[in-house]
């Protein structure tokens, strides 16, 4: 037996646990950073100069069945 002690097994897996973590955050990340960059590129995402005014939205949504 190698001698160790729960407290190092504890220690040990909350290391490899940070990690796992660790590399979920980057993977995250890079998904964020391609849909982003993916939203730019795609027909209709054009920003608006100015937003639509409250009346303007309501206007697009008069038309939907009851």
């Amino acid at each position: 037996m190698t001698g160790k002690t729960s407290e190092d097994l504890v220690q040990a897996e909350a290391e490899l646990l940070s990690a796992g973590i660790a590399l979920q955050e980057q993977g995250l990340a890079l998904l964020l950073a391609e849909m982003q960059a993916l939203k730019g590129v795609m027909s209709g995402s054009v920003p608006l100069a100015e937003p639509k005014t409250d009346a303007e939205t309501e206007a697009d949504f008069d038309n939907m069945p009851v």
